[in-house]
């Protein structure tokens, strides 16, 4: 072992000072930065369920399974300037086998962001931000970081703040640590709750596999269920099914940190729903998309997928809050009442909800949002294919043959203001028009009716203008008209190079028509994947106007079934699921 370190030694040393000109102009500047920065006191009312407080090595309560590799400070002493003695170091081999030019990029790095890696800079971030927590009763900007404020949405930001961690990250195989990560981050973010917010956002959802991968989670149901739902250790039960020790700590960080927005006396968070809900749009950033996705189910499937990974992180949450209750660590009465810790599994949760007329074509995609392509293809789709499961009313009917007819149209007068911000935000190269009039002289579409349910199916368009349609809607005339920038000026549209659009769809092609119910955690949900550009080519357009019984217009875009591994046709899909090697979630 000894041979073998100094074969290192000599290798690093060969290099001359070159190996070391990272770390040591990373180490004097946190030097000078430290002196500039007064010493921060240790607050003794911050509480800690089941992550550690703040320690010279983040140390999970329960480890059941392997642990990251640290060198002792010796042998990094001896290989690296002593920086061994400032770094976390959480894979030994990428960092001694790194280059150390200087030039290292953490969010370059295929899966660079994981719990392994990132678990130390998560607790300092928690842990900064919960004393802030502490200094404002007030602490509303909390709820950012599951539910961005998208008004305020800027690319220049997240940039900002991803420059930011990245030199948290200096090596491969290593990050900061101590009072060297407490200083930067302090300098960097000071007292910003939302900077704070911004950065635990970015990290948690670069996770590959979540916080909690699927195979775990459906496992540990699985146990519950065959051991009579036990009160007791939560924490270590659950720990047996995840991977390791870092996704542990991760795991229960985000738990206590949802636990710690709900116990602060923040007027928004009175509402009992507002609590459920937040927990549900949580699930989001806890859960990646499942790999498999229900073909037959009229649902969107990006829809679904909320709702399933909502449900996920709402179980786990009320086990969590029963464990800590059991063991007399929470005593909130009125928390443990808005979740109904005694009974377990939760029962569903049924959210207000609006309707939403839903319309999904296949679309082919890889390189983010198309919003041009994808809102024409559906508006111009030659054949739809209506759900069984619900009626169509003629004036959803007659709403969907405007769409295709007068679609610029549509967009300008029944998308909300808000919704035709989100369309120009997320596809800076929307080009509206292209969206204006379709091909003069087209045949009238003839609705492919597979299931003869919707109540109105073929309408003649000639005999029905845009202004007929508004006047057949609730209280004439829209009030509100959508601001969808065309493009020039101050705060318009800067387009780029116009599409090339089919102007002539083919024969065979076809939208789902179907409804669902919309809520407000799914749509902040969306939102805040739109946010992390994790979701792509799907639009939560909130109309103007209503459209029968439907508030909401969804239009999604899904891979072809030929593209899409189908899932297993065994009855218990659970067993097949767990033993199946996880594939990464596609996302739309």
């Amino acid at each position: 072992m000894v041979s073998v370190f100094r074969g290192l030694r000599e290798r690093f040393s060969s290099n001359g000072n070159k190996s070391q000109t990272r770390s040591s102009s990373v180490v004097q500047n946190l030097d000078k930065l430290r002196k500039k920065e007064p010493k921060r006191s240790t607050n003794p009312q911050i509480r800690s369920f089941s992550a550690p407080v703040e320690a010279p090595v983040p140390k999970p309560v329960f480890s059941p399974m392997g642990s990251p590799k640290t060198l002792s400070s010796e042998v990094m002493s001896s290989v690296s300037g002593g920086q061994g003695n400032r770094y976390y170091i959480y894979d030994p081999k990428a960092y001694l086998n790194g280059n150390k030019d200087g030039q290292f990029d953490i969010f370059e790095k295929s899966n660079g962001i994981t719990p392994t890696s990132a678990r130390y800079v998560i607790q300092y971030l928690t842990n900064h931000i919960k004393e802030l927590i502490l200094q404002k009763e007030d602490s509303k900007t909390l709820l950012q970081v599951f539910k961005p404020n998208l008004h305020h949405f800027s690319h220049k930001e997240v940039i900002e703040t991803k420059n930011i961690l990245k030199n948290f990250f200096p090596e491969d195989g290593c990050s900061l640590k101590g009072d060297d990560l407490s200083t930067a981050m302090r300098l960097n973010f000071k007292n910003n709750i939302g900077s704070l917010t911004m950065a635990l956002r970015i990290l948690w959802n670069e996770f590959p596999r979540g916080i909690v991968p699927w195979e775990a989670y459906y496992k540990f149901i699985k146990w519950e269920s065959e051991n009579d739902f036990p009160l007791e250790s939560f924490h270590f039960r659950l720990s047996k099914f995840l991977p390791d020790k870092d996704y542990t700590f991760c795991t229960f960080a985000f738990l206590e940190f949802l636990l710690c927005i709900l116990l602060q006396k923040n007027k928004l968070l009175v509402d009992k729903s507002v609590q459920l809900d937040l927990i549900f749009t949580a699930g989001a950033t806890c859960f990646v998309r499942e790999p498999f996705e229900d073909l037959n189910d009229d649902t969107p499937a990006v829809i679904k997928s909320y709702h399933t990974r909502g449900n996920a992180l709402y179980r786990l949450f009320v086990g969590y809050l029963r464990s800590l209750n059991h063991e007399g660590k929470v005593k909130d009465f009125y928390l443990s009442d808005i979740f109904h810790i005694d009974q377990y599994p939760p029962t569903a949760y049924r959210a207000r909800s609006s309707k939403a007329l839903t319309l999904t074509i296949p679309f082919e995609f890889s390189n983010g949002n198309d919003f041009t392509s994808l809102i024409y293809q559906a508006a111009t789709a030659k054949q739809r294919f209506y759900s069984s499961k619900t009626s169509f009313s003629k004036v959803e009917n007659v709403f969907l043959d405007q769409l295709e007819e007068e679609t610029l149209k549509v967009i300008t007068t029944l998308f909300s203001e808000s919704s035709n911000r989100y369309i120009t935000t997320f596809d800076n190269g929307f080009n509206a028009g292209m969206l204006e009039n379709g091909q003069e002289g087209e045949q009238p579409k003839v609705g492919d009716d597979q299931y003869a349910v919707a109540t109105w199916l073929h309408f003649a368009k000639e005999q029905n203008s845009f202004d007929e349609l508004l006047k057949m809607l609730e209280g004439g005339n829209c009030a509100e008209g959508g601001t969808l920038a065309l493009g020039g000026g101050a705060g318009g549209l800067t387009l780029q190079q116009p599409l090339k659009l089919n102007r002539e769809p083919s024969q065979d092609s076809k939208v789902r028509v179907a409804k669902t119910d919309i809520s407000e955690w799914l749509i902040s949900s969306w939102k805040s994947e739109m946010f992390m550009n994790r979701v792509h080519n799907t639009l939560l357009i909130k109309l103007t106007k209503k459209i029968g019984e439907c508030n909401w217009l969804v239009i999604t875009g899904e891979q072809s079934a030929s593209t899409t591994t189908p899932p297993t046709n065994n009855a218990n899909a659970l067993n097949d699921l767990l033993d199946s090697c996880y594939t990464e979630s596609v996302m739309t």
